[in-house]
């Protein structure tokens, strides 16, 4: 139980090797999550995230994208169910997210997720941030811990798509 927030803002004034026109610009993005237990058995995690970029430089290498699981996030990649790694880039995102863990049995665990997000460049300019959702996607897994660290197994399907995603997990991320 408890609460989560994570801020980010870098600053980019200079470029060593300009190779285009260089200005600078900013990146911004934050977290916000809460986990609860209901009862012995079930929790919840509630959680929404949203990020963008200050400036007019366009460097798509430094874009958010969106897609994929389980993987440790680093730089601007995040994690969406439905899609794959790195399917969905703009610069602006925001993006919500809850799940359900169930302990059936000690160690055992059944998960069912939905997130949905909203992602394109100036999002938070041209005011789409607060329209309904362009991207949902939801999950449903099967956790083991075990001594190695958590084993899983997860189902992930977009309703955009007509695919779906398998992913598999062994261990912790660091």
């Amino acid at each position: 139980r408890g609460f989560k927030f994570k801020a980010n803002f870098n600053l980019y004034l200079f470029a060593q090797k300009q190779t285009y026109s260089f200005s600078e610009f900013s990146i911004a993005s934050g977290y916000l999550g809460y986990t609860f237990s209901v009862n012995p058995w079930l929790r919840f995690k509630v959680d929404s995230e949203a990020g963008f970029r200050i400036g007019k430089n366009r460097m798509d290498a430094l874009d958010f994208v969106l897609g994929g699981y389980g993987a440790q996030p680093i730089n601007n990649f995040v994690p969406f169910y439905g899609y794959d790694f790195v399917s969905l880039s703009a610069d602006s995102y925001i993006k919500g997210q809850i799940d359900a863990d169930i302990e059936f049995f000690p160690k055992n665990h059944f998960t069912l997720g939905y997130a949905m997000a909203n992602v394109e460049n100036d999002l938070f300019e041209s005011g789409n941030w607060l329209s309904l959702p362009d991207y949902t996607g939801f999950s449903f897994g099967y956790g083991l811990e075990t001594i190695l660290g958590p084993i899983e197994i997860r189902y992930t399907q977009s309703p955009e798509r007509n695919k779906s995603e398998w992913f598999f997990s062994l261990g912790y991320a660091f």
